[in-house]
């Protein structure tokens, strides 16, 4: 038995458009700005994290839309991990802080005494509770800065991120590009199980 691969390909557009440099600058990244030394201290990963799990409609005509999704944030600003690389204490163990988490239900699929149990779940547990369409906007899609002009990456943790992201969707498609679209189709030939 091969192990599955799992085939996903997606573009998330920022939902903020950095002010553009002036004419003849570089435009600097945060490759530009984070030094090598804090990099190499947190190998594998250096920047900031949100953790998600969706949970979805369970009934075979649904489509297993996104019903409610939980999530945490993890990581430390930049002005933080610069002082305490300074200090020699930057350590992934040191910077894998949760600072924010949250629920989130999506109106469309939950009944209004659902949303009722999630708002009060959240204000029990001291979550925040949003939307479906707000956490996508406002966690999701929002890039971390490490000031006003340089975006910086975000990791996407999950059990089944492919699947999530499927969850949370309105729209999906075939890449453009021919050569992703062969690959993806001689993947899923060579996984799928033979057929008389």
């Amino acid at each position: 038995m091969h192990p599955q691969t799992e085939l996903c390909r997606c573009f998330i557009h920022p939902v903020e458009v950095p002010p553009k440099p002036k004419r003849g600058r570089k435009r600097r990244t945060w490759r530009d700005v984070i030094l090598p030394g804090i990099v190499e201290a947190l190998r594998p990963y250096a920047h900031t994290s949100i953790v998600f799990d969706v949970e979805t409609t369970v009934d075979a005509h649904s489509g297993q839309v996104a019903k409610i999704v939980y999530w945490q944030e993890h990581g430390l600003r930049y002005v933080d991990r610069c002082a305490l690389f300074a200090e020699g204490l930057l350590t992934p163990e040191v910077t894998d802080v949760c600072f924010r988490e949250g629920v989130a239900y999506n109106r469309l699929t939950c009944t209004p005494e659902d949303t009722e149990i999630i708002k009060a779940h959240a204000a029990k547990h001291g979550l925040c509770c949003m939307e479906m369409q707000d956490f996508i906007t406002k966690i999701f899609y929002r890039q971390a800065w490490l000031n006003k002009f340089i975006p910086e990456p975000k990791l996407l943790l999950g059990h089944n991120v492919v699947f999530d992201v499927g969850a949370l969707s309105h729209h999906t498609g075939q890449s453009r590009d021919p050569k992703y679209v062969r690959r993806s189709v001689v993947r899923y030939l060579h996984l799928s199980p033979n057929r008389n």
